[in-house]
């Protein structure tokens, strides 16, 4: 009954009021049906957009991630930089992974985020004078920070989603296992010698 009398005219009150089909305001409905149609095109647009990158990111993603190469950059010189070098490009190959690669060409950690910039994906440094860091502290150094030793430098203009799967993944993931296998190797030798200044791990 509410809905009845709620679409009920009355006579002397409603005068004033307009249908939505009355010809006097039918072309600004045309018009404003035009816009809502207008604006429902481009939100699909935008989210099929969206969508494409997102579904492009993953497509054949356990046969096509081994296309993209990152990258180990030694700064270092030292046993640090020489056994963390190994142990990345010893990591194991599979088609869901990028592939680790080294650089020699980059001296300074400013020059290999430009070249991740402009021409790579994503790298791992070891920093430089992370053996002589390490050496210090072995010999009784008061502090050691051992998040100094390596940095991740990941490429921010390139496919997003390639570069949340894939890159963000591989650096973190290998810059992880790198320093708890190198922190294992460590301890091992260090138990191992009776002169903690002399050992470094023999990879």
């Amino acid at each position: 009954m509410l809905g009845i009398f709620s679409w009920r005219r009355l006579h002397g009150k409603d005068d004033h009021r307009v249908s939505i089909t009355a010809a006097s305001i039918r072309g600004e409905v045309r018009n404003r049906v035009w816009d809502y149609l207008q604006l429902a095109a481009i939100s699909t647009v935008m989210i099929w957009a969206g969508l494409s990158l997102f579904f492009g990111g993953v497509y054949r993603r356990s046969v096509l991630a081994n296309n993209i190469n990152v990258y180990i950059v030694d700064l270092d010189g030292g046993a640090v930089g020489t056994n963390v070098t190994r142990m990345v490009l010893d990591t194991a190959v599979t088609p869901s992974t990028p592939v680790w690669l080294q650089n020699h060409d980059l001296n300074s950690v400013d020059a290999v985020k430009a070249w991740v910039q402009h021409s790579g994906w994503g790298a791992l440094v070891v920093n430089p004078g992370a053996s002589a860091r390490l050496e210090s502290a072995l010999a009784g150094a008061d502090h050691y920070n051992a998040s100094a030793a390596m940095t991740l430098i990941e490429s921010t203009g390139r496919q997003v989603v390639a570069e949340m799967l894939y890159v963000s993944s591989a650096l973190t993931t290998t810059a992880q296992a790198v320093a708890r296998q190198y922190a294992q190797i460590q301890v091992t030798n260090f138990q191992a010698t009776d002169d903690p200044a002399q050992q470094q791990p023999n990879y």
